[in-house]
């Protein structure tokens, strides 16, 4: 049972990443005392072998080629740490598999616990299983034990304190323990905590090692698996409710053991244990230990107490999966493949579902929708009714009356007021005001987030070209979201036109009615000034000709002299009426036709926003990348059954 168990040392040295050389075995020096702190010139990979080549064994190396692609392509997804930890584990056959114990508040208990795992009961107690029983070996930090074949304690080489112990358990099973501290009761407290950020708390501790070096405040060190120690009663109670959100599945089995330190009953230690919690009592292991060195006829009496304390099944989980396999694999290290596996795809689960409720959550009701296009239509109905009213009165008014033809000799300075007046006061004023109210609904209810975008999405693009500027004879442009952008005018631009501000709702009428007040009013304005002019000097010339015609020739009567003059003023004043009545009705039938399509871009923008606004814009990139981390997972799948199935490379 015993060397099944506890085999005897080979003499050589396992350690991870290098081998400690004991200064002990030097005979020109004086040997230092047991557990006395050491410098050693190094215990990390030399300089000239971090870029070395790295030789993976052959039976692995597709596994190894998928972990490092999946390491790449899906780091939002993957614990690095632990990919890392698998990494290093396929370099070799025999790789080193470590193992953490936690303990709550007393490192004493987990120190008695381990070393009772580690002890060897044929040897005589060693200075070192004192050392771990005192309980303070970790400093707070924690403490790495290694198998070592003079026990000594390194403080100076590296971030964490490590103690090498001639342990036959960590010798045959190539195993390193870390011994560490875990908050219990600041996990329970916080509600955030899900089960798989307690899984990862627990595989991937973070020990605290800034009061033992200050140039390290934390050091992440990934494990293959993880016991977790309550102390009595008060302590099963915190690891119970600790270890309730983790999942129960085989790997997480195999890979996070919960262990409870109580007195035995009669009936055993075993009689405490649940699927999820392992009951020993350290004391009565412990005393058969003792029994045990003290004589070798105490075997029977040991054998008793130590399967009565419970430490049977605590060492067959701990040394499970440890032993290499024709595969070329641990399974120890193949379930932490899988496990990191299967943590890869819940991120990525985890992220599509919170995707999935972010869109839902956000989604507008389609009956808000609908009562929102019905708003819409009859908004777009009273706004062509107030188009067709309001421009009918205002051409009606005596006000537009003025501008008749035959006034322009002394109103033709109120062309630009009166036509200014019927675009402010009469051209889709109630329909903008509606508008708004309209827009401050849709708003409401999220549908103008993105309301730029859509105007700018509805818009031709502008042109500079001077030959494309409008004219009174041709139709005007749709008007361009630029012209809400301030900025400072071009010397060919006209310098006291007023620029809108940008607003949350859609500018086309607005823009639309700045566009016809900066371009159409102008040049009418004008041609009503060219044509009185035309007008005036045409009969300034032709009365001048009828009074020399009658100054020249004593045959010509008044009346044959008057009559050049009257033909030529008839004229003008036939042109003059017939020119400025085609200009009033182009230029009314011009705001009315303007007007229109303000309001068709207007309904256009609002009921696209009704049909698409508020809706959540699905990240390509992000579900791409998910995408080819499942693919990245699967391949690491495959090639994990292939080495399994002893199919690997050879």
């Amino acid at each position: 049972m015993h060397s099944r168990l506890f085999p005897a040392p080979t003499g050589a040295t396992y350690g991870w990443p290098s081998k400690v050389t004991s200064l002990g075995g030097n005979p020109g020096r004086p040997r230092r005392s047991p557990l006395q702190p050491t410098r050693y010139a190094s215990t990390l990979a030399s300089s000239t072998a971090i870029n070395a080549t790295k030789h993976i064994p052959g039976k692995v190396r597709g596994l190894y080629n998928a972990l490092s692609t999946l390491k790449s392509q899906a780091a939002n997804y993957v614990n690095l740490s632990r990919v890392l930890l698998a990494l290093r584990s396929l370099e070799t056959e025999d790789a080193i598999v470590r193992v953490a114990v936690f303990a709550q508040d007393d490192d004493a208990a987990v120190g008695k616990l381990v070393r009772v795992l580690l002890a060897d009961p044929l040897s005589p107690e060693a200075s070192w299983e004192r050392t771990l029983e005192e309980g303070q070996q970790a400093n707070n930090g924690g403490l790495l034990l290694r198998y070592g074949e003079t026990a000594e304690i390194n403080r100076q080489s590296s971030a964490l304190t490590t103690m090498l112990v001639p342990s036959p358990l960590l010798h045959a099973h190539n195993m390193e323990i870390l011994l560490t501290r875990i908050p219990l009761d600041a996990s329970i407290s916080e509600s955030s905590i899900d089960a798989v950020d307690q899984h990862d708390r627990l595989l991937v501790p973070s020990t605290n090692v800034s009061q033992c070096r200050g140039d390290f405040p934390a050091l992440r060190y990934p494990v293959h698996k993880a016991m977790v120690l309550g102390d009595g009663l008060q302590g099963c109670a915190k690891l119970a409710r600790y270890v309730t959100g983790i999942s129960d599945g085989v790997e997480t089995r195999s890979m996070i053991k919960s262990v409870v330190a109580l007195s035995a009953p009669a009936s055993g230690a075993q009689s405490f244990a649940t699927p999820t919690i392992t009951a020993v009592d350290i004391q009565e292991a412990t005393a058969a230990i003792s029994e045990f060195r003290q004589s070798l006829r105490n075997a029977t009496i040991y054998e008793q107490d130590w399967f009565h304390s419970g430490m049977p099944a605590l060492m067959e989980w701990l040394v499970d999966g440890t032993k290499p396999t024709p595969a070329g694999i641990k399974p120890a290290v193949s379930d932490l493949i899988e496990s990191l596996l299967d943590d890869t795809v819940n991120q990525v689960t985890r992220q599509d579902s919170e995707t999935l409720q972010t869109m839902v959550s956000s989604a507008i009701p389609e009956s808000t929708r609908q009562m929102l296009n019905q708003k819409l239509e009859l908004w777009a109905e009273r706004a062509h009714s107030e188009l067709r009213d309001d421009l009918d009165l205002a051409f009606g008014r005596p006000r537009w009356a003025r501008l008749a033809w035959w006034k322009l000799f002394w109103r033709v300075d109120d062309v630009e007021t009166v036509a200014m007046e019927v675009l402010e006061r009469r051209w889709l004023v109630e329909s903008e005001k509606e508008m708004i109210w309209l827009a401050g609904r849709m708003q409401e209810a999220g549908l103008l987030n993105d309301i730029e975008g859509s105007i700018t999405d509805h818009q031709p693009s502008p042109t500079t070209s001077s030959a494309a500027r409008p004219s009174i004879g041709t139709p005007p442009p749709p008007p361009f979201l630029t012209d809400l952008i301030p900025r400072n005018p071009t010397p060919d631009e006209h310098p006291a036109i007023p620029l809108l501000s940008r607003e949350s709702w859609p500018m086309h009428i607005p823009l639309a009615r700045r566009h016809l007040v900066t371009t159409t009013i102008p040049p009418f304005h004008a041609l009503a000034q060219t044509l009185l002019l035309q007008t005036l000097s045409t009969s300034v010339l032709t009365s001048a000709a009828s009074a020399l015609v009658f100054a020249s020739s004593y045959s010509t009567s008044v009346f044959e002299a008057g009559a050049i003059a009257a033909l030529g003023l008839v004229w003008s004043l036939r042109r003059l009426q017939t020119k400025w009545l085609a200009a009033r009705r182009f230029w009314e039938a011009e705001i009315r036709e303007a007007g229109r399509a303000a309001l068709k871009d207007t309904q256009d923008l609002l009921a696209a926003l009704v049909r698409d606004g508020g809706r959540v814009r699905v990240d390509r990139d992000a579900e791409e990348e998910r995408r080819v981390a499942r693919e990245a997972v699967e391949r690491v799948r495959e090639e994990l059954e292939r080495v399994k199935a002893g199919g690997g490379e050879g």
